[in-house]
């Protein structure tokens, strides 16, 4: 007889940081909040724990650029480490029939994982 699957949690951030050795999983959530803000689907200020102040600014710069008809989802995800506290994240996204990129960087400060850069797509930096 096949297992029952375990219930599934809501998706929220249980931690306002990224803490310890990241995980592609943690990675994808946060380029996942990301494309929110930009689709308009979340409101910048839900993910400014995890940005500092000149992607955060830029983000609420270009919230709603990706708005579609559809909710964005993250196709793929490409880690590339930089170091032992600094990594480069590049993300596909899925709006609808588009498809957009954004672009990270994560460094660990204070023992923290906080968002340092930020590129997407629409306009510049």
């Amino acid at each position: 007889m096949p297992r029952p699957h375990p219930p599934r949690r809501p998706s929220a951030i249980r931690h306002h940081r990224i803490q310890g050795a990241w995980s592609p999983r943690q990675v994808a959530r946060l380029a996942q909040l990301t494309a929110e803000v930009l689709a308009g689907e979340r409101t910048p200020v839900q993910v400014e724990p995890l940005l500092e102040p000149r992607p955060y600014s830029m983000l609420c710069r270009r919230a709603g650029a990706f708005r579609e008809r559809t909710r964005p989802r993250v196709l793929r995800t490409w880690v590339h480490p930089q170091g032992p506290s600094v990594a480069e994240v590049a993300a596909l996204i899925g709006c609808g029939r588009r498809r957009r990129v954004l672009a990270f960087r994560l460094a660990r400060k204070d023992g923290m994982w906080v968002c340092t850069d930020l590129e997407t797509d629409v306009g510049k930096s």
